[in-house]
């Protein structure tokens, strides 16, 4: 076997065309499948950037927008199970631009 593989290595000979075929079929399928490859990543970034935007339009808009004048009650579980329920006078904010409407508070300030 070591002499078959030194006689290769010495021979001039070239490769034969359906050696060179199959070594350039492996090549242009190494390539098709790097480019779909980029392709799929490019199309995922762009999604994700499309629903960050989205995001964070959203909470521009909650963030900007007329709070409403109500007053609501917060219910809070301890760790021992218990429920507390309290009313506090709030600035309601509602926004509905993300697929759940989103509500945040802001506990109006005591003029005291």
């Amino acid at each position: 076997m070591k002499t078959k593989l030194m006689k290769r290595l010495r021979s001039r000979a070239g490769e034969s065309i359906s050696e060179v075929l199959i070594a350039m079929l492996i090549s242009v399928l190494a390539l098709t499948m790097l480019a779909a490859m980029l392709s799929s990543t490019v199309s995922m970034v762009e999604r994700s950037k499309a629903t960050m935007n989205l995001y964070y339009e959203g909470n521009e808009a909650l963030e900007v927008q007329e709070a409403s004048e109500d007053t609501v009650t917060v219910s809070v579980k301890t760790s021992s199970g218990s429920k507390v329920n309290a009313a506090a006078d709030v600035n309601l904010y509602k926004n509905e631009v993300f697929h759940n409407t989103v509500y945040a508070y802001q506990i109006k300030k005591s003029d005291g």
